[in-house]
């Protein structure tokens, strides 16, 4: 190139997305038997096809037995 050559130049913009789970996805609850009593707010791990999922156990807590659900959103999203 040479001075007063007229050139083209390709600019790659950047865009800022924000992903969002479907709300279809943000509705999947599992049930999940309570190995024990657990108290209200307590943070368990449970495994579901291999993979690991905390959550936290409900308001009025349960008695071990019991039958409760909770989220779950499966890895690959």
């Amino acid at each position: 190139m040479k001075k007063g050559d007229i050139f083209r130049v390709r600019l790659v913009a950047e865009v800022e997305t924000k992903a969002t789970t479907p709300k279809s996805i943000l509705k999947r609850r599992i049930k999940v038997r309570a190995p024990r009593d657990l108290e209200e707010g307590y943070l368990f791990s449970t495994v579901v096809k291999g993979s690991t999922i905390k959550s936290t156990i409900p308001k009025g807590g349960v008695k071990k037995g019991d039958i409760f659900t909770i989220p779950y959103i499966p890895k690959c999203m």
